[in-house]
C-alpha cells in the first residue's frame, strides 16, 4: 500500500493444475487487498514460459531428493529446468563456475557438509542478490501412515512406496 503501485498488473504463470492455480488465485487476492494487481496465467505442462515471454513471476514445483547439495547441484545443473533456462547468461556462467567446486573434492573423499553449504550460500547469493530468483516457500507435503505399516517411506515427491510392504497370508 505504501508503495502505491499504479502499473499494469503483474503477470504470475502457473502450471494449469487445480492446486497450483488455487495457490496462485489465493497470491492474486491477497495481493487485491494490498492494491496490487495481480493477473493469474496458466498454462499447460508443455507450455512452459521462456525469456520472451511476458510473465514476471513463475510458479514452480522443483522437487528435491533426499540429499540436499545433490539435489542442488543438479537442479541448477539441468537445461530443461524453468529457472534454468530463465537466467541472463553472466549469472549462468557465474553459477556454473561456482557449481564447478562440487567436482573439485579428491577421488574417494567425502566433501564436508560446512563446505557444500558454503557453496550453496555463494550460489543462492548470486541468484538472489540479483533478483533473478526468490525462494519464497516451500510445501511441505505430508502424509499419514498407520504406525502398524512399517519400512515404508515417502519419495522426494511425497507419494509412498509401497513395493516393500509386506502383507500376511490373507488365510491365516
Amino acid at each position: 500500500q505504501e508503495a502505491a503501485y499504479a502499473g499494469p498488473p503483474l503477470r504470475v504463470w502457473v502450471l494449469d493444475l487445480p492446486g497450483a492455480r488455487q495457490e496462485a488465485e489465493w497470491l492474486a487476492a491477497r495481493a487485491a487487498r494490498l492494491g496490487l494487481p495481480v493477473q493469474v496465467i496458466p498454462a499447460p505442462l508443455d507450455a512452459l514460459p521462456d525469456a520472451g515471454d511476458d510473465v514476471d513471476l513463475a510458479f514452480m514445483g522443483e522437487i528435491a531428493g533426499s540429499d540436499e547439495h545433490l539435489s542442488f547441484w543438479s537442479a541448477l545443473k539441468q537445461p530443461e529446468l524453468l529457472f534454468r533456462r530463465l537466467l541472463p547468461p553472466d549469472v549462468l556462467r557465474d553459477v556454473d563456475a561456482l557449481l564447478d567446486g562440487y567436482r573439485t573434492v579428491p577421488v574417494g573423499a567425502a566433501p564436508e557438509h560446512a563446505a557444500l553449504e558454503a557453496l550453496m550460500t555463494r550460489v543462492e547469493a548470486r541468484l538472489l542478490g540479483g533478483h533473478h530468483l526468490h525462494l519464497t516457500h516451500h510445501r511441505v507435503k505430508r502424509r499419514a501412515v498407520h504406525p502398524l505399516i512399517r519400512d515404508v517411506h515417502p519419495d522426494a515427491y511425497g507419494r509412498i512406496d509401497f513395493k516393500r510392504l509386506w502383507l500376511g497370508d490373507a488365510r491365516a
